[in-house]
Formats: C-alpha cells, sequence, structure tokens
C-alpha cells in the first residue's frame, strides 16, 4: 500500500480470497451510492480512485454495478501489482459504458483535499484496520475537503465465531485482536477499532456515513439433498491439500493473511490476486450468503494458520497450547466440520449536499 509499513500478501492468499470477499460486499450500499453519482452534471467520466488496489478486485466487483463511463486511478506502492490490476479492470460499465485505468504509484497516506479535486470517488477493500489513527484522519479530511464519497470495503471488526466452539476461542481471538492493534515500527494500527473510528472521523467532517456487515462464511455449505431435506456438504482443498497438511509459511497477521513483518519472512501476501477464477469458490452477492466450494476449505485453512499465528505471535507463551489448538481446527475443517464466521464492515460515507447542515 504505501512505504508506510503496511504488510504485503501473495497471490496464493489473494486468489483464495478473493470470492469470500466478493460474496461479503455489502450490496445494500449500492444503491444510495449510485443515487449519489447520480447527481445532474453528468456526461462526463466518473473518476474512481481505488487505493491500495492491489491487482483490482474492488474495480472487477464495482465497475460492472455502476452506470455510465468510468475512469478509474488505481494506487499502489507496487508497479507490478498496478500493472496486473490496470489489465484486468473490465473495460464495461454496467449500462455499457467505457471503462479506462490509469495508475498511480505511491503512498495513498499523502493524499490531499487538492489531490482528490475532480474525483468521484474514493474506495478501497481490507485498508481501514491497517492505517493508524493519523493516516485515517489525514484520508477522512482529503475526502471531506474535496466533497467525493468513499465506499471503504472489508474491515474486520475483531469478532468471529466458530462452529462448534472451542475453550480457546475467545483466549486466541483476544490475542489476534491485540496484535491488529499493535505498534509496528512506530505506527500504532487501528485494527478492530478502525470502522468505528472513520465513522466518528466522516461524520465529524459533516458526511452521512452508513456502516453495513459484510462477514466472510467460511466452512462446508448446506445443500439440499435429493430428499429435500437439508444435508451438510463438506468441501474440500482446491489444488492445496487438506485442512490438515504439513504448512508451508502460509498467512498470518491480517484477516489470518498478512505477514507481520520482518525481512527474513520470505512469503508475504498480497491484497489482490491476477487470478480471479477460483475453482468451485463462486461468488454470491450479499451479505447473508457463503461462498461456496471446493477452494473454501483452503482459505478456512490459510485463515486458520494465520490468525493463530499472529495471536501466537502476540503472546509467545500461548505457544503450546496454541499450537494444539490449531491442530484441533485444522482436524475439525478437514472433516468438513467447522464453519467460521469473520465479521467485516463495509463504510459508505457520502457529502451532504450544499445548502444543507449536519
Amino acid at each position: 500500500m504505501s512505504a508506510t509499513g503496511v504488510a504485503h500478501y501473495t497471490p496464493e492468499w489473494l486468489a483464495l480470497r478473493e470470492a469470500a470477499d466478493e460474496a461479503a460486499r455489502a450490496v445494500e450500499l449500492l444503491d444510495p451510492l449510485r443515487e449519489f453519482l447520480a447527481r445532474p452534471g453528468g456526461g462526463k467520466p466518473l473518476v474512481i480512485r481505488d487505493l491500495g488496489c492491489g491487482t483490482g478486485s474492488m474495480g472487477r466487483w464495482l465497475a460492472p454495478r455502476l452506470d455510465g463511463p468510468q475512469h478509474w486511478i488505481l494506487h499502489d506502492h507496487d508497479p507490478g501489482l498496478l500493472a496486473l490490476a490496470a489489465g484486468q479492470l473490465p473495460r464495461t460499465a454496467a449500462d455499457g459504458g467505457a471503462v479506462t485505468v490509469a495508475t498511480e504509484h505511491g503512498d495513498i497516506a499523502r493524499l490531499t483535499a487538492a489531490g482528490l479535486r475532480g474525483t468521484s470517488l474514493v474506495t478501497a477493500s481490507a485498508l481501514l484496520d491497517l492505517l493508524t489513527r493519523e493516516e485515517l484522519d489525514g484520508l477522512v479530511a482529503a475526502c471531506a475537503g474535496a466533497g467525493c464519497p468513499a465506499l471503504l470495503a472489508l474491515s474486520v471488526l475483531g469478532r468471529v465465531d466458530l462452529t462448534p466452539a472451542d475453550p480457546m476461542d475467545a483466549e486466541i481471538a483476544d490475542a489476534f485482536n491485540a496484535h491488529q492493534r499493535r505498534t509496528d515500527r512506530g505506527r500504532g494500527l487501528l485494527g478492530p477499532d478502525a470502522v468505528a473510528a472513520a465513522s466518528v472521523a466522516f461524520a465529524r467532517h459533516g458526511m452521512t456515513v452508513r456502516a453495513q456487515s459484510s462477514p466472510w462464511r467460511l466452512g462446508p455449505v448446506d445443500r439440499v439433498g435429493p430428499t429435500g431435506t437439508s444435508e451438510a456438504a463438506a468441501t474440500g482443498g482446491a489444488g492445496s491439500g487438506p485442512c490438515g497438511r504439513e504448512a508451508g509459511d502460509g498467512a498470518a497477521a491480517e484477516h489470518g493473511g498478512a505477514t507481520t513483518g520482518g525481512a527474513s519472512r520470505t512469503r508475504r501476501a498480497r491484497r489482490e490476486e491476477p487470478q480471479m477464477c477460483v475453482p468451485g469458490l463462486a461468488s454470491a452477492e450479499g451479505s447473508g450468503r457463503r461462498a461456496p466450494g471446493p477452494a473454501s476449505s483452503a482459505l478456512t485453512e490459510q485463515w486458520l494458520r494465520g490468525w493463530v499465528g499472529a495471536a501466537r505471535e502476540q503472546r509467545p507463551e500461548l505457544a503450546s497450547r496454541a499450537d494444539a489448538y490449531l491442530r484441533r481446527r485444522l482436524a475439525a475443517c478437514e472433516a468438513g466440520e467447522l464453519r467460521v464466521v469473520v465479521h467485516h464492515s463495509d463504510v459508505l460515507a457520502l457529502p451532504r449536499p450544499a445548502g444543507r447542515t449536519p
């Protein structure tokens, strides 16, 4: 994302998570966004800036859901990802309008109201929880100063529901949330506090804010059997082995997926992956639907390894018990018995029309 120390993500991790992200995104926010963007004075392309774009999963999801010509400006600190994103964004809007693409390589923490002048929408995925309060305040002030709406998706809330329950669930969750709020290279991360902080900050600048649940739903999918009864269908690992396989150095921190630090970590996750077609992981609109299919158990596995790994890193005294916990959870995943809901929120902030007071 920037030179500020924010974690990086590997293509493998992003390939696993993209369809789950798509299934989770809060489609309920699209109508108010469309209404705002359809203000008088149309004809010019919408100018949409995607911050920390990775390989462009937000653009792939959103561009075909908005009407009219669009010009996407993709921001990332990684020029390789920018090239992939630019090559894979859709070229057609919902109504057939043209979609064009440009890229900007640099630090999104330095965006200003002047730099956003003429921008129709700022958007990002899985970004807010990786910011400091100062970086968040700067982003909010830039959007508000430019009169620009923001759609900021898939920020973690610090709540995870696992079924069946385990006595260590809460302890692991608490340690993971502390890890998300850690100070990293002098940067105090917002982690699960980001959505609340963003909502307050946008409202303080006179913008109308709406937050909508956007949870990941991982695990076996209920299917209707031939007799009309519901039967649980466990998902298998798509191309990456069963949940109980020996780990390489998969995922670690953000959403259970980011690495957490040093140069010795050779495999780092990146937020979007260019291969969008994950076999068996069909997408589904709305926040209440699970992304089913064979790749789902591979995602659950990698999320588990990262979630527990970050908790273990935050509290080394948990090591032996956390390792045993992870073995239990991976066994349940491999057996098709584990369901996980990882709670996120999408935030839409809209400037108030001219002449209206907060």
